[in-house]
Parts: C-alpha cells; structure tokens; sequence
C-alpha cells in the first residue's frame, strides 16, 4: 500500500483537475509575465469549454484577483482554481 492508496479517490480526482486547469491557464499567460489578464483568461476559459468565456473571465477576475489590479498574479492563482472547479471545469 502507497501512500497515494491512503488519499481518498474524490480528493485525489480534485487535486488532479485542479493540476490540470493551472497547466492551462499558465498556458495563456501570452506575455510570460506571471500574471493572467481578463483576455488571457478568457482565451483559458474558452478552451475550457465555458459557453460564455468572457462572463467567466469577468467573474474568476471578481472572486480570484485578491489585490483588485485587474488580473491574477500566481499567488492568486490558487482562488481562480477553486472558481474553475467549483463551476465546473475540470481541465479533462
């Protein structure tokens, strides 16, 4: 038995989804300035499959963007993967 054996299947699955949506939100960050504009995550949402990508750019912008300077900065980017998650998106 490994420890991977010891974490619950649901919480295993969360931290894999949420993995993957920082991989593709890090991937629209266009300008490699550590920081994801409201186009850039509108690119992100899109590709996430969201039917209205900017709306959810808007609000991951209002729930994550901690600092209010108009994008997410990495350390912000903890709260946009819980936004993506808890809507939905999965990054599968």
């Amino acid at each position: 038995m490994g420890f991977r054996d010891l974490i619950p299947k649901s919480l295993d699955s969360k931290t894999e989804c949420k993995e993957q949506l920082k991989k593709i939100f890090k991937k629209y960050d266009s300008n490699h300035d550590n920081c994801l504009s409201k186009e850039e995550l509108k690119r992100a949402f899109d590709e996430l499959g969201a039917l209205f990508p900017g709306f959810r750019a808007r609000r991951g912008l209002y729930h994550a963007d901690a600092n209010n300077d108009g994008q997410i900065d990495m350390g912000e980017l903890d709260n946009l993967l819980d936004y993506a998650y808890k809507h939905g998106f999965t990054g599968n």
